[in-house]
């Protein structure tokens, strides 16, 4: 049973959030000891509401010693009255303090909402910082911003989508179907479902660096509108597709073979394109942007950091997987049972347009992307990074809102 405050937590609106959540301080953890025990039933029926916010820190190492005291042999009577003993040496809240362990997920249910709140508190700066006189919007262009329109009319097209919503309310959902190779070479497709809700929105609404979901958001409405105005040259693929050739999930690099392997099943899916666009994830700290011309057997990389070289490790890293990538799609096209490796690739690097601080690298690495798709010279430089993220944003929002419209449509057999 989650305490009121934790009920809350997980339904407010934003718009509520902001105006009315405090973030409960946290005890200092230097002055804590835990200890984790059964309580008597006496006991057990005298606790009342927690008044002690534990660290994250402390939730998880209380979480772990529950874990490791409720052993299988333990009575399950027993168990019910597990508690969390801890005794504060020093402070306003000085003294022993006893609670129910299920205690612990309405603390994480709080904390994350304490993340929540300063999440939306930067947000809320940060947009608000755009609407300064002289912010001009990009140009108009099919994809990105396919109506004439300013930077208040986005950020007024923002605020509404999150303000009145939930923290896991849908912003943008779609589903797409994906073609799937085993690793035996079979085929198949299935549906696979992209969504960003209002927390990942909050998340990327401000100067941080732009995670996967939201990325590849942007490149899968960037795919299906290429596919809807009949580009079949060039194949976007999404940036988890690319990182599976480069790391595992313990972020490790992937051995030679592994990738030849999962190289060879992306391969299918590129189809007869003539091209390959991408992100590139440099350890989930800088993203780049890249394209292979398979009829010029040439790899574009372009790496917006000023600082960026093209003889940098992770970048010649990428130069040999985006080849070994092209070298797969390549021998797909051609029937081939093997692919050639030796083949000669030119490489072209790009640093332009750049980023001007150290979170950027997202948003123009996408700009890139898209203006390799449509055939365009990219617009936004450096000191337009704010409005860059925001248009990218924009465009989310604006497309959750026709996918909801269209579904409704449907509902009401339109």
């Amino acid at each position: 049973m989650l305490t009121p405050i934790a009920q809350a937590a997980r339904v407010v609106t934003v718009t509520n959030l902001l105006q009315r959540w405090i973030v409960p301080p946290s005890l200092v953890d230097e002055d804590v000891v835990l200890q984790v025990r059964v309580a008597t039933v006496r006991e057990w029926a005298a606790l009342s509401d927690v008044k002690i916010l534990l660290s994250p820190a402390l939730v998880a190492q209380s979480s772990l010693e529950a874990d490791v005291f409720a052993q299988p042999n333990r009575s399950v009577s027993r168990m019910e009255r597990l508690v969390v003993q801890v005794t504060v040496t020093a402070g306003a809240h000085e003294g022993v303090h006893v609670f129910p362990r299920s205690a612990l997920k309405d603390m994480l249910i709080i904390h994350r909402t304490n993340g929540d709140f300063r999440c939306g508190l930067e947000s809320k700066q940060w947009i608000r910082s755009l609407l300064e006189p002289g912010v001009l919007a990009p140009s108009q262009d099919p994809f990105l911003v396919p109506q004439v329109t300013d930077v208040k009319s986005m950020v007024d097209a923002v605020r509404h989508a999150v303000g009145s919503s939930k923290l896991g309310d849908a912003v943008w959902e779609r589903e797409v179907s994906e073609v799937i190779v085993s690793s035996r070479g079979t085929a198949s497709t299935r549906s696979v479902n992209h969504r960003v809700d209002v927390r990942d929105l909050l998340q990327v609404t401000r100067p941080v660096w732009m995670r996967c979901s939201f990325v590849d958001a942007v490149l899968v409405e960037l795919s299906e509108y290429a596919a809807t105005v009949g580009n079949t040259t060039t194949h976007v693929m999404l940036c988890d597709k690319f990182t599976a050739l480069t790391r595992n999930g313990k972020g490790k690099s992937v051995q030679i073979g592994v990738a030849r392997a999962t190289a060879n099943r992306w391969a299918v899916a590129v189809g007869s394109s003539r091209s390959v666009v991408t992100l590139v994830n440099h350890d989930n700290s800088h993203w780049c942007a890249a394209r292979i011309d398979l009829d010029q057997t040439e790899v574009e990389f372009h790496d917006p950091l000023p600082t960026g070289k093209k003889s940098d490790r992770a970048t010649q890293f990428s130069f040999s997987r985006l080849k070994l990538l092209g070298n797969a799609i390549l021998a797909k096209q051609g029937g081939a049972a093997e692919a050639d490796y030796t083949r000669e690739w030119d490489e072209k690097y790009v640093q332009t347009p750049t980023q001007s601080d150290v979170v950027s690298c997202g948003a123009f690495s996408l700009q890139y992307v898209i203006c390799a798709v449509m055939g365009t010279t990219p617009e936004m430089a450096a000191d337009h990074c704010d409005v860059l993220r925001l248009t990218l944003v924009h465009k989310i929002v604006q497309a959750g809102k026709s996918l909801k419209q269209a579904a409704a449509r449907v509902q009401v057999g339109e």
